[in-house]
C-alpha cells in the first residue's frame, strides 16, 4: 500500500501491496505445483494450503506494517497541516487586531475635537497660560484656591487629566496603539503634565493611585 497526498489535505490510498502479495502468493503455489510435478514430488492439499495461507498472513503483515506507518504519515500530515494552518489564521488575526486597535485609538483621539471637551480644553489651556509661572514655581496653595474659587476652570482641568488618564490606562493595557496615540498627543500629553506636575503631586498626597498611568505615559513620551 503507498500512499498519495494531494494539496486539497486528503489522502488517496492505494493497495498495492494486498494486490502484488497476492498474486505472488498464487504464483508460488502455481510454481510450486508445476515444479512438484515436473520432478514427480509428492504434495497433498493442505501442503498448497499450508503455502497460500503463509503467504496471505505474511502479506497481510507486510500490509499491516505498512499501514501503521500510513497512520504515522497520515497522522503527522494532518497534524503539520493544522499546525500551519493555525499559524496563518493567528497572523490573520493578530493582523486583525492590529487594524482594530489603530482604528479605535484614532476614534479615541477624535474625542478630544468634540465640542464638550474642545469647550473644557479652551477653559484649562487659557488658565495654564495665564498661570504657567505661579504652576511651575509659585505657591500651589494659591492655585488650589483659584481653582475653588472657580469650579468651572475646575471641572474642565479635571476633565481633560481624567481624559489623560484614560488614555493612558488603556495604553498600558494594550487596548490602543501607544504610536498612534503618541503622533497625535504626545507634545500636549507632555506639555500639560510639565506644568501641572506640581499641582498633580499635590494631588497624589491625597490618593497616591491618581493619575498614575498618564503620569508615566508622560514621563516616559517626555524622554522619547
Amino acid at each position: 500500500m503507498s500512499i498519495e497526498y494531494n494539496d486539497t489535505g486528503h489522502f488517496k490510498l492505494n493497495y498495492k501491496t494486498l494486490y502484488i502479495g497476492g498474486l505472488i502468493t498464487i504464483l508460488g503455489v502455481v510454481v510450486f505445483i508445476i515444479l512438484a510435478q515436473s520432478f514427480n514430488v509428492k504434495y497433498e492439499i493442505r501442503d498448497i494450503v499450508a503455502m497460500f495461507t503463509c503467504g496471505i498472513v505474511t502479506t497481510t503483515l507486510i500490509y499491516h506494517a505498512k499501514n501503521l506507518r500510513f497512520n504515522y504519515e497520515a497522522n503527522k500530515a494532518k497534524l503539520d497541516f493544522d499546525i500551519e494552518k493555525f499559524r496563518e489564521e493567528k497572523l490573520l488575526k493578530i493582523e486583525e487586531q492590529k487594524s482594530k486597535k489603530i482604528i479605535y485609538s484614532f476614534e479615541s483621539t477624535t474625542l478630544w475635537f468634540k465640542p464638550e471637551m474642545s469647550k473644557n480644553v479652551e477653559i484649562s489651556r487659557s488658565f495654564l497660560l495665564a498661570n504657567k509661572k505661579e504652576l511651575l514655581n509659585g505657591s500651589i496653595d494659591d492655585i488650589k484656591k483659584k481653582l475653588e474659587d472657580d469650579q468651572e476652570t475646575r471641572k474642565a482641568i479635571a476633565c481633560v487629566l481624567n481624559y489623560f488618564e484614560n488614555i493612558s490606562l488603556m495604553i498600558l493595557r494594550d487596548m490602543l496603539d501607544e504610536e498612534t496615540v503618541k503622533s497625535c498627543f504626545r507634545t500636549v500629553f507632555v506639555d500639560y503634565f510639565k506644568v501641572l506636575k506640581r499641582f498633580i503631586d499635590e494631588l497624589q498626597k491625597t490618593s497616591s493611585r491618581y493619575l498614575m498611568n498618564y503620569e508615566e505615559v508622560a514621563k516616559k513620551w517626555e524622554k522619547n
